[in-house]
């Protein structure tokens, strides 16, 4: 069984099917679409994963969060973890990737420290913002 941590919340940009997968093995996990978010724009999203009853980490492969919305990260203190865009090893698609890295490091997503933002890819991971 997986430790306790943070909830695991896929972004729009992710499958939704993961968080059923994490769920499967003992994540605490949920999705944009579970949350009836689908089409919500980024700073009403963000909000919405602030206001979470438990705490949480945003999972993206937005490479752009932490640059176009930075300050409202840090104002809401939302924990961010992205799927880097660069590096894909050769012959996974795109959704393999994200399921990889995503499974890979689960127990490393939930166990952020709160209101930090990490940039995770298949061989590890490295923090970035301020």
């Amino acid at each position: 069984m997986p430790p306790d941590g943070l909830q695991i919340v896929l972004d729009e940009n992710l499958p939704w099917s993961i968080a059923a997968e994490l769920k499967a093995r003992g994540y605490l996990a949920t999705s944009n679409y579970a949350l009836n978010a689908v089409g919500t724009k980024d700073p009403e999203w963000l909000q919405v994963v602030a206001n979470l009853a438990a705490p949480s980490a945003l999972v993206t492969f937005d490479n752009a969060m932490p640059i176009e919305h930075a300050e409202r990260l840090r104002n809401l203190g939302v924990t961010l973890a992205v799927i880097a865009a660069r590096n894909r090893p050769p012959g996974r698609t795109l959704e393999q990737y994200w399921r990889e890295v995503i499974h890979r490091h689960a127990h490393l997503i939930t166990s952020q420290q709160p209101g930090s933002w990490w940039r995770y890819r298949q061989g590890g991971r490295r923090r970035i913002g301020a």
